[in-house]
């Protein structure tokens, strides 16, 4: 499945607000169910079988997409999972967007994007982005 982020609120077939059983007739119905971390306040849907988590709200409705390398992740044309940080970057700022790096990855706020880069540390440029997490909310 190809997740192409286009216009902000939506990536592939998933939009924000969508109801969770919708998102489970879209996706299927493999899946398993659990929250993220003991501070989550609602579960999330992971879909493996797409390397997706879908996280939702306490009404049970989308508020957020994370996809995992080798997923399909397109933003304005350009596969940008299993990217090296230096090409991220380098793609970032030819499109004119503004966004900060830390030892875990990448922030581009004004998009509700969070790129996860786990061996920033280690390996600088070099490291792989291995997963985006998109907050649909924001836009």
């Amino acid at each position: 499945m190809i997740f192409d982020y286009l216009t902000t609120g939506s990536i592939g077939p998933l939009g924000v607000g969508m109801p969770r059983a919708e998102v489970r007739s879209c996706l299927g119905e493999e899946f398993r169910t659990f929250k993220k971390t003991f501070l989550s306040s609602n579960t999330l849907d992971a879909f493996d079988h797409h390397a997706v988590h879908v996280y939702y709200d306490d009404a049970d409705l989308v508020k957020g997409v994370e996809l995992f390398s080798p997923i399909n992740f397109f933003w304005r044309g350009k596969r940008l999972l299993g990217e090296s940080y230096a090409e991220l970057k380098k793609y970032l700022v030819h499109q004119g967007v503004v966004f900060s790096s830390d030892d875990f990855g990448v922030e581009v706020d004004a998009l509700g994007m969070g790129f996860y880069i786990p061996d920033i540390s280690d390996d600088g440029d070099f490291a792989t982005v291995k997963s985006v997490y998109i907050d649909l909310t924001v836009g």
